[in-house]
């Protein structure tokens, strides 16, 4: 008896340690298993992290793009409007000296009348004198 018990002990230690053989392995299948998927999911984060990213830097890249051709078109309509203020200013200025020309040769001109006109009262004057020096004459 005891010898069967002994073996049965011995059968039910195998199996025992078989059972717990088979949970081992289990287990580990389980946990390597876990790790794949876990490493599995960390890939997909870091693709998600990595195509995240790019498009950050792509969406950055533009907006750099996009913020000098802003700086460029405006630093163009500076420069554009530059011109057209110079151009405004030299038409201004030379409208100016025609008009500085013009007020110019009027004054001559008004000038010059001026001094036809001083010459006829002038010459009025002498003739009135000569008018009067000969109607004394005639009276005398």
């Amino acid at each position: 008896q005891r010898r069967v018990h002994g073996v049965f002990e011995d059968i039910l230690g195998l199996k025992k340690k078989e059972e717990e053989e088979k949970l081992r392995k289990l287990r580990e299948k389980q946990e390597q298993e876990e790790e794949a998927k876990r490493k599995e999911q960390q890939a997909k984060e870091a693709s998600q992290l990595d195509a995240v990213f790019g498009n950050l830097m792509s969406k950055a890249k533009q907006d750099a793009e996009k913020k000098k051709r802003e700086q460029e078109l405006e630093e163009q309509r500076k420069q554009q409007q530059q011109k057209e203020a110079e151009i405004a200013a030299k038409k201004k200025e030379e409208e100016e000296k025609k008009e500085k020309e013009k007020r110019d040769r009027d004054a001559a001109r008004a000038k010059d009348a001026n001094d036809d006109h001083s010459e006829t009262i002038e010459e009025k004057q002498a003739r009135l004198r000569r008018e009067k020096e000969e109607l004394q004459r005639k009276r005398e």
